[in-house]
């Protein structure tokens, strides 16, 4: 039995017209990651789809209206996208770019000084109105002089290892795979899964080298290294881990995880059922049952077009 794909792209209500619907597109594309930061999608719409005859819509749809974008199967229809149009282009069809709330962190500038902050109040402070769920991470002293709120991130990101993003509307502050709403979904090599680019490995063929780092309460860092010289290179981030003994202790048990035997690459299932970046993934096998095992989701980009409705989950490690 066929299940009819159903789309609804939503353009709320704003003080320059009225609210649009269009159920008719001609793709969708939309891109999830912790590691971006902004996540993004990309809408084409037919040119010649309703409402299209009459409007000029250069002036119908602007860079900085809401965008909704819901998608599913029959009546299952969820909302799989929420943020801002930046780029509109009416060339042959439509072509809309859009980032989440992230897009907002862009504009304007702020200055803040600390002698010493947590994570979370300095996400508060930067984006205020925001709800904030972050790691409790002492940042000690710092000072960010007219930068946009998203500059700022970037810095935390690339000083700090620190990264954050936008979760179900959510600032996210260094909790890739730990928060409320995360769910653990299920699915079969058999019956959910298209294709897939997955390499089954033990764990003694993995050769990883880990550079760990942990941030203390007043600055200043301490590093170590662990693992396979030569390897693949990873970074950790921890914090307030006052001595390299105890540091390494940490970055050996966090390697010992990498080294599990398990899955590594991505799979491309059907829309359904639905996952985004931060949950789990539980893959069963009734050929392989062996092989069954969780994996957090790195990323995961959902396409939508009449050749068909994908999501394409990027595995990240093993989870317990």
């Amino acid at each position: 039995m066929t299940i009819a794909m159903v789309c609804e792209i939503r353009f709320p209500q704003n003080d320059r017209r009225d609210g649009y619907l269009f159920t008719r597109v001609s793709k969708v594309a939309i891109e999830s990651s912790w590691k971006n930061r902004t996540d993004t999608a990309e809408i084409v719409l037919p040119r010649k789809g309703k409402g299209f005859a009459d409007s000029d819509m250069r002036e119908l749809i602007r860079r900085g209206d809401k965008v909704e974008v819901w998608l599913g199967y029959a009546a299952d229809l969820a909302l799989e996208f929420s943020g801002y149009v930046t780029e509109v282009n009416t060339d042959d069809n439509l072509q809309i770019k859009c980032e989440d709330e992230m897009y907002m962190l862009k504009r304007g500038a702020v200055s803040v000084t600390y002698r010493e902050v947590k994570l979370e109040q300095l996400l508060k402070d930067i984006a205020p109105g925001y709800q904030v769920d972050a790691m409790d991470v002492e940042l000690g002293q710092c000072r960010f002089s007219k930068m946009t709120p998203a500059a700022i991130l970037q810095k935390l990101s690339d000083e700090w290892g620190l990264n954050c993003f936008f979760r179900n509307g959510v600032l996210t502050g260094a909790k890739m795979y730990t928060h409320s709403t995360q769910k653990t979904v299920a699915m079969s090599f058999e019956h959910n899964v298209k294709r897939h680019s997955l390499k089954y490995m033990k764990g003694e063929d993995k050769i990883v080298k880990i550079t760990a780092e942990s941030t203390l309460s007043n600055g200043t860092k301490l590093t170590v290294t662990v693992g396979d010289e030569g390897g693949e290179e990873r970074k950790l981030s921890y914090y307030n881990i006052k001595s390299k003994t105890d540091l390494q202790k940490m970055a050996e048990r966090d390697l010992a995880k990498v080294k599990l035997d398990g899955f590594e690459g991505d799979i491309t299932a059907f829309g359904m059922p639905r996952a985004a970046h931060g949950d789990v993934l539980e893959l069963k096998s009734s050929r392989y049952p062996e092989r069954d095992g969780k994996y957090h989701i790195e990323s995961c980009k959902v396409s939508f077009s009449t050749g068909g409705y994908e999501r394409t989950i990027k595995l990240g490690g093993q989870a317990a």
